[in-house]
């Protein structure tokens, strides 16, 4: 959509699940007639989430959303080059995109994460330790979608296991099941 010189930007801030997003199939199809309103009526669609990258990419992909997004928590912003008429300050080019990051980098998360995992024995596992199958089998995500949920960039999504060496439970998603369960895997 993109904003010319002497328009004042209309956006609207939108977190896909619960919102956009059916909690437990991920179809956005009731929200259709409110997104077909706001193209209409030229408002932005800014998507601000906890996903990554690539899994807004799929989501802004299905929705034809050509607008700003937010990803990680606030970890990233990303504007498609060209749609202000201004220089982002801090920003950096990537495949089409002005990115302004805001969080500490993977990197950095990862080394100070795996210093707090020597004390707790087993019982603390980062996205990063986990393969993509288990990240499916744990979160009842497709291979797909585990994939793309590990293409992190500004967190760490985190396990912590009641119980050590119980790495095999499926009960792993908050609300899907008792993750306070002995054995069971909550993620933090």
């Amino acid at each position: 959509m993109g904003c010319q010189e002497d328009e004042e930007p209309d956006p609207r801030f939108y977190r896909p699940g619960w919102t956009l997003l059916d909690p437990r199939t991920y179809s956005f199809d009731p929200a259709r007639p409110a997104l077909r309103k706001l193209r209409e009526s030229g408002v932005s669609l800014i998507i601000c989430t906890s996903k990554t990258r690539a899994e807004v990419q799929e989501i802004r992909a299905a929705l034809g959303n050509s607008d700003p997004f937010i990803v990680e928590n606030g970890g990233a912003i990303f504007v498609p080059e060209g749609y202000f008429p201004i220089e982002l300050p801090e920003s950096r080019r990537d495949s089409g995109f002005l990115v302004i990051e805001m969080g500490t980098s993977y990197s950095r998360i990862l080394s100070v994460f795996s210093r707090m995992k020597v004390p707790l024995a087993g019982r603390l596992r980062g996205f990063s330790d986990l393969s993509v199958e288990e990240v499916a089998r744990l979160t009842g995500l497709s291979d797909e979608e585990a994939a793309r949920a590990k293409k992190r960039n500004t967190t760490s999504r985190s396990c912590w296991m009641t119980q050590p060496r119980t790495w095999t439970s499926s009960r792993a998603w908050p609300n899907r099941q008792d993750s306070a369960s002995p054995g069971a895997v909550s993620f933090i």
